[in-house]
């Protein structure tokens, strides 16, 4: 199962979704219609992405360390 959430409350980021069975966190950017996936990402970590108060800073401190495939 997929989770996908549109996150309006962020100005960079357009919406993420998240594979738990494959770990694979794909983020799409306002800016661009690119996606980018990042694999093997923990679902504890995407879980503490959903609920931070700010998804970019999140995004810059923890989620952009794993490394990126687009």
């Amino acid at each position: 199962t997929k989770i996908k959430e549109h996150t309006a409350q962020s100005t960079a980021i357009d919406s993420i979704e998240y594979n738990p069975e494959t770990q694979d966190l794909d983020v799409t950017f306002r800016s661009g219609s690119t996606d980018y996936r990042f694999p093997n990402v923990p679902k504890e970590v995407v879980a503490e992405w959903l609920e931070a108060p700010s998804k970019g800073k999140y995004y810059h401190n923890v989620i952009k360390d794993y490394s990126i495939n687009k």
